[in-house]
């Protein structure tokens, strides 16, 4: 009976391990079957009870410092690069791309933020209380933008997104909120903006991000050319340039029946606008600002008999001189130039019997006359020599008529401590 019972412990015992596959291993010691214990040796019955292992707690440490770089794909380190948690900013990199910080970092993710990039995220190590992280940025493909027009959304502007294999995307034209985008962008890349009324504006992107492109409309130049009686000019040449004497455009027309012109484009700045009738000595010069209204009142040329001055202006030394200040003057009208580079200067001016050219020199505000008389000649070539050493101011005498100029010297004025001290600024003809 002994055994019986032995045997079918153990095939509950047996039982119970197939049943139980992930049970921890336990290892049973079974007595073999003895005779009946005896009250002489009670301690052999006691078996004593099974205990699972135990497992000690581990102790964490609190994360203090964390350090790194972060990094684009290429490897080029990003500068500015923020590291947050929690909605703050615990520090930013360095030009180097890495950061240092030190602190409680109990929170939750840490994150990266840098403009034109994509955020990075990841949770804190635990039980550690350094952490050196290497973290690489990808840059954000996406393209958000808007065209303006003087401060206003634009429609109707065409977008171009051109990569450097010229390879180009062109959007929709803008509706009325003026905005454009691109949802994938390869990089660097150019975004081209094209209106037909109001020109282009273009912009370089080397990440993504928001771009704002600002148009400025084409302006024109409106006018009339008649001559001195009031009568229209119908055929007529008209030359824009800078007031630095900068070519801009040259325009011939042929067909005006009133005497009319609109050219352009023009720039905001204003221009010298000369207008010309080939073959004859005819001419009329005004200084003008283009404009967008279609309504706006254009200017009147008036063509007069001009002479042609044409000039040279070198030193004493035979050297060019560049940048020099040109001013012709004679009974009560006047005109300014400025010398190219090769020290030349062309000012056209009404038929006179004389008129005097004044120069100013280019390193000081010394200035250097001469008469110019045109005796018939529909063109006077003239070479102006500078001296080396400036004169250190205007001179004194009309260089025609050998009277006395009036004379507008304009100064500025400091005190330094107790001493004023005058610095020449220019001298104005009165």
């Amino acid at each position: 009976m002994q055994t019986s019972r032995t045997v079918a412990v153990m095939a509950v015992i047996v039982g119970v391990a197939w049943l139980w596959p992930s049970a921890p291993q336990v290892t049973v010691n079974i007595p073999l079957p003895t005779a009946p214990k005896t009250a002489e040796s009670p301690a052999a019955a006691e078996v004593p009870p099974l205990r699972a292992p135990s497992l000690a707690a581990a102790e964490c440490h609190t994360l203090s410092a964390i350090s790194g770089m972060i990094t684009d794909g290429s490897g080029t380190p990003v500068a500015g690069a923020r590291i947050e948690q929690d909605g703050k900013t615990l520090g930013a990199t360095s030009s180097d791309g890495r950061f240092d910080l030190t602190g409680n970092f109990t929170g939750t993710d840490v994150r990266v933020r840098a403009e034109g990039y994509l955020a990075w995220a990841v949770a804190p190590p635990w039980c550690r209380t350094r952490w050196e992280m290497e973290v690489v940025l990808r840059p954000v493909s996406a393209i958000r933008g808007i065209v303006l027009l003087e401060g206003e959304p634009l429609q109707g502007v065409s977008i171009d997104v051109i990569n450097d294999r010229d390879e180009a995307v062109i959007l929709p034209a803008t509706r009325e909120s003026g905005r454009c985008h691109v949802n994938h962008a390869e990089f660097p890349l150019t975004v081209l903006a094209q209106h037909p009324q109001y020109g282009e504006a273009e912009i370089r992107m080397t990440s993504g991000g928001e771009v704002v492109l600002e148009l400025n409309p084409d302006r024109v130049l409106r006018g009339m050319v008649t001559d001195d009686k009031g009568h229209p000019v119908t055929a007529f040449r008209l030359e824009v340039r800078t007031l630095e004497m900068e070519p801009v455009l040259t325009v011939a027309v042929n067909d005006s029946v009133d005497g009319t012109f609109v050219v352009g484009p023009l720039g905001p700045d204003m221009v010298l606008v000369t207008a010309t009738v080939p073959g004859t000595s005819l001419s009329a010069t005004l200084e003008a600002e283009g404009t967008t209204a279609e309504d706006a009142q254009g200017i009147n040329l008036v063509l007069e008999d001009s002479v042609v001055v044409l000039g040279t202006a070198v030193l004493d030394t035979g050297a060019l001189v560049g940048g020099a200040p040109v001013r012709v003057r004679g009974d009560g009208n006047s005109r300014d130039a400025v010398t190219g580079e090769d020290g030349s200067f062309v000012v056209m001016f009404p038929r006179q019997a004389a008129v005097s050219l004044c120069m100013g020199h280019p390193d000081d505000a010394g200035e250097h006359c001469m008469c110019v008389r045109p005796e018939g000649q529909d063109e006077v070539r003239v070479r102006l020599e500078l001296p080396r050493v400036p004169a250190h101011g205007a001179a004194q005498l009309d260089p025609c008529t050998g009277q006395p100029r009036r004379l507008l010297h304009m100064v500025q004025l400091d005190f330094e401590g107790d001493v004023l001290t005058a610095e020449a600024l220019k001298t104005l003809e009165l």
